[in-house]
């Protein structure tokens, strides 16, 4: 069984992902370390976690992961920090006022803060209260089960749910080869319909979706 040493920015979810290839697995880490850890959401550097058997890139030492391919944290590559530019935060005061935490998402996850915020605007314009009929929660509007599945325990706290929508976002950025207009159509049509069409799927309020966003971002 392997072993990694928390590092400054790290989360249980950041280390499932970079150690297990799994972000979602996160629980399985804290169920081998919950002796130490009282709270999954604060994990401290200098602390040294187990790790599940199938761990990639675990040594069995301290030393962090030498094989692990675009880490949560590192940049995004060249063709998709391009595709986001550069620029102040997308979206209106709505957005803006939680710009401080935007960018602790965007440095946990590796997410650049300007499109976690031009999807928030999307999704939510900024409210923390926001639903959906559908039943998505919050800033990032998370349905219950997706929330979940990326260890958020409270939809409607904003740090969460944010954090948890940079997460799932950053999945999808990494499922589709950082192709940002795909992966906003998986985060608002799901991965599936992106790969049944081999892009954007044919619906209205998706192509919208994009359009809006990627416009945001220019």
């Amino acid at each position: 069984m392997g072993q990694h040493q928390v590092q400054r920015g790290d989360s249980l979810w950041k280390i499932a992902q970079n150690t297990l290839g799994d972000g979602s697995r996160w629980r399985e880490i804290y169920e081998l370390n919950k002796d130490q850890i009282k709270n999954p959401d604060l994990i401290h550097p200098g602390q040294v976690f187990k790790l599940p058997g199938d761990a990639k890139g675990s040594t069995g030492s301290l030393g962090q992961p030498s094989n692990i391919a675009l880490a949560d944290g590192t940049p995004p590559p060249r063709d998709g920090a391009a595709q986001i530019g550069d620029g102040p935060l997308p979206g209106g005061t709505g957005v803006g006022r939680w710009k401080e935490l935007i960018d602790r998402a965007a440095a946990a996850t590796g997410v650049p803060a300007r499109l976690i915020a031009a999807v928030m605007q999307a999704e939510s314009g900024g409210d923390p209260n926001a639903g959906s009929s559908a039943g998505a929660q919050g800033l990032m509007q998370l349905m219950p089960a997706t929330a979940r599945g990326l260890g958020v325990t409270n939809i409607r706290d904003p740090w969460q749910n944010l954090l948890g929508g940079a997460k799932y976002l950053r999945q999808q950025l990494d499922a589709f080869g950082w192709d940002v207009r795909k992966a906003l159509a998986a985060y608002n049509a799901g991965p599936g319909a992106v790969q049944k069409y081999g892009g954007v799927p044919p619906y209205a309020e998706t192509q919208n979706y994009v359009r809006k966003i990627t416009t945001a971002l220019a």
